[in-house]
């Protein structure tokens, strides 16, 4: 506007025969502003253009675009954040892997991978990395989710609709049917770029990371899906279906920690939250060593859940422990 107003004053002295001396100096001045501001624009472009190429395999575009309006949100460096972060796996993928040929194998990862990746995306989650046949992501980073937690759950849940859908295309060519575990944690995690002058990655770390990865594990030995940590559980338990199973100690801790399986994103029925109820009476007595106890509480919830492999495999805890 300034720069308007000079130029109109100039224009009507020279129409006067009035010269300026200082429009000379003044236009360089107005000139070299304006450079100064278009450079700024095409830097600024150039920061986007760069955050959108690191960041367009990892998150959905709606978070992309916040990413672009509030930059501030993401630092170079390592911070503190509240986050869920979310590990899934495919169990006896070695077994897998020696039954297949190289090319058929690859065909079969990326075929289960696309879909569990488009879902990660839609839930809002940043994609941290493939490991093998393993998939890790999170929620609240770069952009703060206060919902971080049951969009992990919701992705969780849904990566076993998904699984669902794959596995009848996968029977109909003659391809093994694989199940896969997934492990959820919330808590604090530093999160950043890390890596090398050459190449980093964004991703998270720390013991709220690493306690993700071990529930994740431990699916294989309650013959769970989805295993939560008590964190995350607090966080959803008001809107969710699941069970606590009996703590683990996991390697790292001091103390042996409280976990879920979480079952459905919705408050169970009456029914429902009757045969949790007689399930975790049936877990806390067999921890107790009350065997007879427990048999018959987990034989109470098989007659309401004949399929339940979960408590068929706590049943047979108890058999063994009343031998």
């Amino acid at each position: 506007a300034l720069a308007l107003g000079w130029m109109a004053v100039v224009q009507l002295a020279l129409r006067r025969g009035v010269v300026l001396a200082s429009a000379l100096p003044l236009a360089n001045v107005f000139l070299s502003a304006f450079a100064v501001v278009f450079v700024g624009y095409l830097s600024t472009d150039r920061e986007k253009m760069k955050l959108r190429r690191t960041f367009r395999y990892y998150v959905a575009e709606s978070v992309m675009t916040e990413m672009l309006e509030h930059p501030e949100l993401l630092r170079l460096g390592g911070e503190k954040r509240d986050c869920t972060v979310l590990f899934s796996d495919i169990r006896g993928f070695t077994a897998l892997s020696e039954s297949m040929a190289p090319e058929a194998l690859v065909k079969f990862i990326n075929g289960y991978l696309s879909p569990m990746t488009r879902i990660v995306l839609e839930e809002g989650g940043t994609l941290d990395k493939y490991i093998g046949d393993a998939l890790m992501a999170f929620w609240g980073a770069p952009v703060p989710q206060e919902d971080h937690a049951i969009r992990a759950c919701r992705t969780a849940l849904r990566f076993l609709e998904e699984l669902e859908q794959l596995r009848r295309g996968w029977r109909a060519e003659g391809l093994p049917e694989i199940e896969v575990g997934v492990g959820i944690n919330s808590g604090p995690m530093v999160v950043g770029n890390m890596g090398s002058d050459l190449r980093f990655d964004y991703t998270v770390m720390g013991d709220a990371v690493n306690m993700a990865s071990r529930l994740e594990s431990a699916n294989k030995l309650f013959q769970t899906s989805i295993m939560v940590s008590e964190d995350t559980w607090k966080r959803i338990a008001s809107q969710a279906t699941g069970r606590r199973l009996a703590s683990l100690r996991l390697r790292g801790r001091s103390e042996a920690v409280r976990v879920w399986e979480l079952l459905a994103l919705r408050p169970p029925t009456p029914e429902e939250q009757a045969t949790i109820a007689r399930f975790e009476a049936a877990v806390d007595a067999l921890a107790a060593r009350r065997v007879q106890e427990a048999e018959a509480g987990f034989q109470a919830v098989l007659a309401a859940r004949p399929d339940d492999r979960v408590t068929r495999r706590y049943l047979s805890e108890a058999r063994t422990a009343a031998v």
